[in-house]
């Protein structure tokens, strides 16, 4: 909404307040701000809250924006405040509102009783993890090795690679195993970026064949979002005469995927692909070699396509169709989907299709049925379970713990160097401390053997 209002020449601050004003609707960004008025008008709403929570427990309270800490500072006149913070894990400081001075500003506002438990470390207490996270965040190399922390360095093509990052697994959960001197349950294999995550994820799926199993823990809208793009080619085609129906109603499906996203190209993209939707609602055909037509045909192709009833089967002659459309755009989505299998959805969405097809011949409202699935598998599963092997950010990973941890380096799609400021890096280099130290008994660093990180140099592991 806000990339087709700015385009359009439109003030978004100016108009999200219309939103939520006007239409009920809260942008994520006013949710803090819109507290924080609240509780500053009303003192009756205050004494609510602090008789309803005698002791409030804030968390990360290093990386509080501002309206956060004035709701923090406001509670605080009637209830107990115990906040935890560590100014060498605030990596959230890249958003509005968030400064290195905010402990400063408890101190000053609260008057707390401070208790320092620098020295406490009851995560990995009988390993030097910690410690080689502080040097990697001062650049005090100590020249020597580290007990429990170990490298491992793997070749950018992306055949080495990706056998590299299979292999890490095994050997971070070999020597998790001999430090703890028995079995381990988690593993999280981290990366600073999405794309990161995305590479580890397909390296770990393989073919499908020779999958190991593991659960990426990022946004999931993308993914689920293009997985509904495969269920709407799984459903019966409208017939010839309706095509260009039937051709809209995919552009719009792939254009929310894009949308979703976010970032100015993708948001370009969402925006071409809604207006082909609406010229193909509106009777016109799309232009012979385009994207539009390259889906077109690619629905002509399902129309006479014969699927077997064997929903695993299916779903992947559906997607590969939609990969192999002859445009970037549904590559991309196809892509997308493969991660469906990560995000350990597909008992229930499989089940939910086989109905359909024992039913009905046919996997009419696919969509539906995948909708109903993941909504029924987010409420049974929880997300707090961290057995087994996990993939994600070290955003993602903050406040969590593993047996084991990986951190993936790669120049192209996750730099543990990854800005622009100046050596010695101080960002890159807290935001590696935190991933570092996620790790219980063995943590893996797992490196570009031609483009070593500078974040690492002096260090022999």
């Amino acid at each position: 909404m806000r990339h087709e209002f700015e385009n359009n020449g439109g003030n978004w601050n100016v108009e999200r307040e219309l939103l939520f004003r006007e239409a009920g609707r809260v942008a994520f960004d006013l949710f803090a701000p819109k507290a924080h008025e609240l509780l500053s008008r009303s003192a009756r709403l205050r004494e609510l809250f602090s008789s309803c929570y005698p002791l409030i427990v804030v968390d990360e309270a290093q990386d509080t924006a501002e309206d956060q800490w004035q709701c923090v500072r406001l509670l605080s006149a009637g209830t107990q405040m115990m906040c935890l913070a560590d100014l060498d894990q605030q990596i959230y400081d890249f958003r509005p509102g968030v400064s290195s001075d905010r402990v400063t500003h408890i101190m000053a506002a609260l008057q707390p009783l401070r208790v320092d438990l620098a020295g406490e470390n009851h995560r990995s207490p009988d390993s030097e993890i910690v410690a080689f996270g502080n040097d990697v965040l001062l650049n005090t190399p100590r020249g020597a090795a580290y007990r429990g922390v170990s490298r491992m360095n793997y070749r950018a093509n992306r055949e080495y690679r990706d056998r590299a990052i299979r292999q890490a697994i095994g050997i971070a959960i070999q020597r998790a195993k001999e430090a703890a001197q028995g079995d381990i349950e988690s593993l999280a294999v981290l990366a600073t970026w999405g794309r990161g995550v995305n590479v580890i994820s397909r390296a770990l799926t393989g073919d499908g064949t020779n999958l190991i199993p593991h659960r990426v823990m990022i946004d999931e809208a993308s993914v689920l979002l293009s997985s509904r793009m495969v269920a709407f080619m799984l459903e019966p085609r409208r017939p010839a005469a309706e095509e260009l129906l039937d051709l809209a109603d995919g552009l719009d499906l792939a254009a929310t995927v894009f949308r979703a996203r976010g970032g100015n190209t993708n948001l370009g993209t969402a925006q071409r692909l809604a207006t082909s939707a609406i010229q193909g609602r509106g009777g016109t055909s799309p232009r012979a070699n385009g994207v539009a037509s390259k889906l077109l045909d690619a629905l002509r192709t399902l129309r006479t396509h014969e699927f077997t009833g064997d929903p695993k089967r299916d779903w992947l002659d559906a997607r590969s169709i939609l990969r192999n459309a002859g445009a970037n755009p549904f590559q991309s989505i196809a892509e997308d989907a493969e991660q469906l299998v990560a995000f350990q959805r597909g008992r229930r969405i499989s089940a939910a299709l086989t109905e359909l097809w024992q039913t009905q011949g046919a996997y009419r409202n696919a969509r539906s049925a995948l909708d109903a699935a993941i909504a029924e598998d987010q409420l049974l599963s929880g997300g707090n379970d961290l057995r087994g092997i996990h993939v994600m950010t070290i955003h993602k990973s903050k406040g969590k713990e593993f047996d084991a941890a990986i951190l993936f380096d790669d120049p192209n799609s996750s730099p543990l160097l990854f800005t622009q400021e100046a050596p010695p890096h101080p960002r890159c280099r807290k935001l590696t401390r935190v991933g570092i130290t996620r790790a219980r008994h063995h943590v893996l660093m797992l490196c570009d053997m031609f483009t070593p990180t500078a974040l690492l140099q002096g260090h022999r592991l």
